[in-house]
């Protein structure tokens, strides 16, 4: 408003003094005549006209202001805050914006698995694969007969027939064979005919060119190329020539190499001969640095530096266990310390060692003694009979026998009385302190099965005709009631009834015919399954080692067996048929992604595929073998391949 008035006021005078200057000019001779009251009214009328003229366009340039004067008053602007821009433009620039600053939008990251999450499961199918033991996700898809969970990062698996190993990505490494050469997590691996090591990283420490491999030992490896035996490093570096017939991993600094003349001898490191003598299966004793060695058919000792301790004279490998050693000679045994003094001298017929203690038996006398050389019992034939140790557990249980006489009557037909004397025999137990832990009353007692994957604390006795069982504390555990029990035969009973006899069984494969009896026994002999299979009131089952009545069959590596109208077959955990009730006989289940069957009087393995199988497996670090005749073996049979 103060602005309007300045203009106005400004322009009346300005505009009033061009008015007055625009009217006629006259002179003071001639004197303006009277001006006429309508010639004022239409200059006011003419002022008002402008001025509101002046005041519309004073408007207009509020509204747009000079272009040139923003720019200055845009520049200050812009320098003392930001640019506004209209809410419109604002909106479409901040979505421009969101869509350049914020990062791409990608799938949540999936979780890398190591070998340490996975474990090994088995599907409706038994076959193994392996998943998170996190949540359960299947990682590697169930597809081998066999796997192991995940060591050092790789896995043993076995699919149709081959052994090899993967990462946990569950890709192969593409190998025919493997086994483990020592205790550094080398692993020994195959591919066509040759032989390498590789580290269970998978990686090459010795390529794969040699035709055999031993295990890794003192930082030596035994190796063979072409028909010759060396031994080598773990950089592939020839440290031994390449010139024996056989060469054995070093032991306590020395090795057993068999010569081109057949002859044994122990090298050292270096090569160098330090004992040698006659072909002979005594092993190296590591724990007292000694070695029995063989010359003209009698047995020395010698350290392993290559010094002899006891001369050529004994009949056997002399083998410390603990102090003492037993020792063979003219066919009687005896016992010597470590001083190869004798403890007991060579008169005995028989001497047994256990853990703990060694039985003598010379002319049905009985002497015990422990790893010191104590006499623990010395028993003459009218105190103790027949003492068999029976548990080195604990105080030890050892059976013995008690004879008497009982007098029978007969009756003849022609009622004449006449009477018989028969001897009567009774079994009793006492410990190794000689205390009496069961008085003679039983007709017999067994053993305690150690066969497989350890002790189990089982051993039957029989009383009346019946059958019950005793602990290894003497104690009777399942009460006497039995009729029959499958009972436990010694390991060399299984080897000799397990020798096959080879049929043709197929145009590829060749069969396993074996004796019929006792093919699969269940007498607590494994203790990953400690059954055993009795029959009372005529009928056959399986019970615990409690007495309680149970099934023999679980579930081993996702399968069971079954069952069904006098033939067998497999079933998975949810009891669907996988294999179908085809065989006249069955083993345990599968073990290492096999199983023995028999069908006819024909045994044989098949895999989980329901595949005849014909191979033998050795897994010693069971302490055992499993063969194609599906028995179990402490040692390689010499039929074995």
């Amino acid at each position: 408003m103060f602005k309007k008035n300045i203009v106005t006021m400004s322009v009346i005078p300005l505009l009033s003094a061009s008015l007055l200057t625009g009217c006629p000019t006259h002179s003071h001779d001639n004197p303006p005549a009277p001006q006429n009251t309508n010639n004022d009214e239409a200059i006011h009328k003419f002022v008002k006209m402008l001025i509101e003229a002046l005041e519309k366009k004073n408007d207009t340039a509020k509204q747009a202001p000079d272009k040139d004067t923003d720019k200055v008053k845009d520049q200050k602007k812009t320098d003392k805050e930001p640019k506004k821009t209209d809410k419109k433009d604002d909106k479409v620039d901040k979505k421009v914006d969101k869509s350049k600053d914020k990062p791409t939008t990608n799938p949540t990251p999936q979780k890398v698995y190591t070998a340490k999450d996975l474990k090994v499961f088995y599907n409706d199918k038994g076959l193994a694969g392996f998943k998170a033991k996190k949540g359960g996700k299947v990682i590697i898809p169930a597809e081998y007969d066999y796997a192991e969970n995940f060591k050092d990062g790789v896995a043993i698996v076995r699919k149709a027939g081959k052994w090899d190993f993967i990462n946990a990505k569950g890709i192969s490494l593409g190998y025919d064979d493997l086994k483990y050469v020592g205790k550094d997590g080398l692993l020994k691996v195959k591919k066509g005919s040759k032989w390498g090591v590789i580290n269970k990283q998978g990686q090459t420490i010795l390529p794969i060119e040699y035709d055999e491999l031993g295990d890794i030992t003192d930082k030596l490896i035994s190796a063979k190329k072409g028909d010759k035996w060396g031994y080598i490093n773990k950089q592939g570096q020839i440290l031994i020539d390449f010139q024996y017939q056989y060469a054995y991993k070093f032991i306590d600094g020395i090795a057993k190499i068999i010569k081109e003349n057949k002859t044994l001898a122990y090298i050292n490191s270096k090569g160098q001969e330090l004992i040698v003598g006659d072909k002979t299966q005594c092993t190296i004793d590591k724990k007292n640095h000694l070695v029995s060695v063989k010359k003209r058919g009698k047995y020395g000792l010698f350290n392993t530096q290559g010094r002899q301790l006891i001369d050529y004279q004994y009949d056997d490998c002399i083998q410390f266990n603990k102090d003492l050693a037993i020792v063979k000679q003219q066919d009687k045994y005896g016992l010597i310390d470590k001083q190869y003094k004798f403890v007991l001298q060579p008169v005995y017929d028989e001497m047994v060692r256990s853990d703990e203690y060694i039985r003598a038996v010379q002319d049905d006398k009985y002497t015990v003694v422990d790893n010191k050389g104590k006499v623990l019992i010395n028993s003459s034939p009218q105190i103790y009979k027949n003492l068999k140790i029976l548990s080195t557990k604990g105080k030890g249980l050892i059976s013995f026998r008690k004879d008497s006489t009982k007098k029978l009557s007969i009756y003849a037909i022609s009622t004449n009385q006449s009477s018989k004397v028969i001897t009567i025999s009774k079994y009793g137990l006492i410990n190794f302190k000689n205390e009496i832990i069961s008085q003679p009353q039983y007709s017999v007692i067994g053993k305690f099965p150690e066969y497989i994957n350890g002790y189990i604390n089982r051993a039957y006795v029989v009383k009346d005709d019946k059958y019950g069982f005793i602990d290894d504390t003497g104690k009777l555990v399942i009460n006497i009631q039995f009729d029959d029990y499958d009972k436990p035969r010694d390991i060399e009973d299984i080897i000799t009834e397990a020798e096959p006899v080879i049929t043709a069984g197929s145009t590829t494969t060749a069969s396993v015919g074996l004796p019929k009896q006792h093919r699969y026994n269940y007498e607590f002999r494994d203790v990953t399954n400690p059954v055993a299979r009795v029959k009372k009131d005529g009928v056959f089952k399986f019970i615990d080692k409690y007495g309680k009545t149970v099934s023999p069959y679980k579930l081993k590596e996702g399968l069971k067996v079954s069952e069904k109208n006098g033939k067998w077959g497999f079933v998975n955990s949810q009891g669907k048929v996988v294999i179908d009730y085809q065989y006249d006989d069955i083993g345990y289940g599968f073990h290492y992604g096999l199983s023995a069957v028999k069908k006819g009087n024909v045994h044989f393995m098949i895999d989980k595929r329901n595949t005849e199988v014909s191979e033998y497996i050795g897994m010693l670090r069971d302490n055992f073998y499993i063969a194609s005749d599906s028995a179990y073996h402490t040692t390689k049979p010499s039929w074995m391949p």
